[in-house]
C-alpha cells in the first residue's frame, strides 16, 4: 500500500521530466530497468481487498506505461481484472456508488485516481468502452445524500464530514439509491427543512458496521438522531 501511494506522485513527476532533454538514453535505460519496471512488476503482485487501493495501483501503471511507451502497463491498468474498464463498468453500480461509497472518505479517495486516468484517456486518444453515466453518478452521489446542512450520513465511518450547505437541496427531491442502499426523503426547503435517511444496504456491503439498518433524521436546522 505505502509502495502505491509513494509511487503515484513519483510517476506524475517522471511524466514532466521525461521528454525535457535533462535525461540521456543510458538515464533512461537505467531508470526503466532498475526502478520502475521492478516496482511495477511488484505493483502487479498486489491484490488489495479495497478497490480504491487498486485504483492507485492503476493510475501508477497507466503513468508508468505511458511516459516510457510499455503498452502491457497501459494494458494491465486499463484491462486487467482489476482494471479501470471493469472499475467502471462492474465494480461502479448504477448509482455510481462503489464499495468505498459507505464512507464519503473512502468515496473520494476511490474516484480521484479514476478520474485522472480517464481524463489522461480521453486526452491520449486511447479507446476504452467505458459506462461514463455511471462516472458521472459517482461524480455527484454524495451531493444527492447531503442533509440540508451540507453534511453527509455516516455510513460505516465515526462522524458526519461537513459538505457544502446549499438553499436548493431540495430541488433533489427524494430519491431511493437502490444499488447503494439508502434512501433519502425531503421535505420543505431551506436549511430547516426535514431529512430523513434509511440505511437498507446489503448485509455482505464493504466496510458494514453497526449502524447498518439505521435511520438519520434531521430537522428544524439540527441533527436530531
Amino acid at each position: 500500500v505505502l509502495g502505491t501511494v509513494v509511487m503515484t506522485p513519483m510517476t506524475r513527476a517522471l511524466d514532466l521530466v521525461w521528454d525535457s532533454g535533462a535525461l540521456s538514453a543510458a538515464d533512461k535505460e537505467r531508470i526503466i530497468d532498475g526502478f520502475l519496471m521492478p516496482a511495477a512488476m511488484e505493483m502487479m503482485k498486489i491484490n488489495p481487498g479495497m478497490t480504491n487501493m487498486q485504483d492507485a495501483i492503476n493510475e501508477s501503471l497507466f503513468n508508468l506505461g505511458a511516459t516510457i511507451g510499455d503498452p502491457n502497463l497501459l494494458a494491465q491498468s486499463l484491462f486487467g481484472s482489476h482494471g479501470l474498464e471493469a472499475k467502471i463498468n462492474s465494480v461502479v453500480d448504477e448509482d455510481g456508488a462503489t464499495p468505498e461509497s459507505v464512507s464519503p472518505g473512502y468515496h473520494s479517495a476511490a474516484i480521484r485516481p479514476v478520474l485522472s486516468q480517464v481524463s489522461a484517456i480521453l486526452n491520449s486518444g486511447i479507446n476504452v468502452d467505458l459506462k461514463f453515466e455511471r462516472l458521472e453518478k459517482a461524480k455527484t452521489l454524495m451531493n444527492y445524500l447531503r442533509m440540508p446542512d451540507g453534511r453527509i450520513p455516516n455510513r460505516g465511518d465515526a462522524g458526519f464530514p461537513q459538505g457544502s450547505a446549499d438553499k436548493e437541496l431540495h430541488q433533489y427531491g427524494s430519491m431511493s439509491f437502490s444499488n447503494f442502499g439508502m434512501t433519502v426523503l425531503r421535505e420543505g426547503t431551506g436549511i430547516d427543512a426535514l431529512y430523513l435517511a434509511i440505511d437498507h444496504r446489503p448485509p455482505a456491503f464493504t466496510h458494514s458496521h453497526h449502524d447498518k439498518l439505521g435511520i438519520i433524521l434531521y430537522g428544524k436546522g439540527a441533527y436530531l438522531g
